[in-house]
């Protein structure tokens, strides 16, 4: 549950969005490294990344929160890009059936 940056939400902090937009940022630099490509080497990336996401992006806990699920969103994200990017390859024009349970949720 987000329960920290929904505290954060909720009591209007301002920067929280900056956070977010900071650790989208750092994701997408993360994706692009090499280590990424095997879980092995992502975990160990990531434990070390850990520390730039608690001193970025609001604190320890915060941060920690915001890690996850900026992750997460970009992990799902970049799984629906490539099933729709497939399709196109594939000749399809209809984006893959996660694409649609995704966007209609």
């Amino acid at each position: 549950m987000m329960n920290y940056t929904v505290e954060l939400l909720v009591n209007g902090d301002p920067d929280l969005l900056e956070y977010y937009r900071l650790a989208v940022g750092r994701w997408r630099e993360i994706w692009t490294r090499p280590e990424s490509s095997t879980i092995i080497s992502m975990a160990t990336m990531l434990c070390d990344e850990q520390t730039w996401f608690e001193e970025n992006c609001g604190g320890r806990w915060v941060g920690q929160e915001i890690m996850v699920v900026a992750g997460f969103g970009m992990s799902t994200t970049r799984r629906r890009a490539s099933g729709i990017a497939s399709n196109r390859h594939s000749g399809s024009t209809a984006p893959s059936s996660r694409a649609s349970v995704a966007s209609t949720s």
